[in-house]
């Protein structure tokens, strides 16, 4: 998937011109709040519709920015379809300056981000350059129907155990991210505040 991935991202950021990154709060690396209205993040890289269309797939999915509670926030709907052996849709960014070009981001912990939804489970996906074969670092939480806060350390990602080349864990190559549904069947989450922190609540 990442193969294919480079490519809609190539196509997607030509002419993008990438901001500075900055720590926006102390400890924290901002990548999106939404207030600017648009779909390019914080670093200067847009927000794109993944689905397995990439791999022969059928299943569809819509960004955008919506207006919430007093701001802004990244909506993902659409439908998962039967007919690919592992369906997915979802949103995805990049984090290098330039298309799969990878971001230091070994002094950070975690991933943080706010969520709500429909009350199911998502998954959100971390590329490394290193993961050559799709086998990607995930982890699943929920979109409950209030807004809530999710922390995903980075020492809770996981590849999948059952196919593809497991590596280490290392965080000094971080070139994307993603959140996805992976159940057959229409969905709809916002995702906001999103960002990567030093350090864990009470560490």
């Amino acid at each position: 998937m990442a193969r294919f991935l480079s490519l809609l991202l190539i196509l997607s950021c030509l002419g993008a011109v990438p901001a500075v990154a900055e720590e926006k709060t102390a400890g924290e690396l901002w990548v999106d709040d939404f207030e600017d209205g648009d779909l390019e993040s914080l670093l200067g890289r847009r927000w794109l519709p993944l689905t397995d269309q990439v791999v022969e797939g059928v299943s569809e999915v819509e960004v955008s920015v919506v207006a919430t509670d007093g701001g802004k926030a990244l909506a993902i709907q659409g439908e998962v379809k039967a007919g690919f052996s592992f369906p997915f849709a979802g949103g995805v960014t990049a984090l290098g300056p330039k298309d799969r070009e990878p971001r230091d981001l070994g002094a950070y912990r975690a991933l943080r981000f706010r969520v709500r939804g429909d009350g199911n489970l998502y998954e959100v996906a971390v590329y490394r350059q290193a993961v050559e074969d799709h086998n990607d670092f995930r982890h699943r939480f929920v979109a409950r129907s209030e807004w809530s806060e999710v922390t995903i350390p980075f020492a809770d990602l996981r590849q999948s155990a059952f196919w593809g080349q497991r590596v280490p864990w290392g965080a000094e190559d971080l070139w994307g991210f993603g959140f996805q549904s992976n159940s057959v069947g229409s969905f709809a989450f916002e995702i906001d505040d999103i960002r990567f922190v030093r350090e864990l609540d009470g560490s």
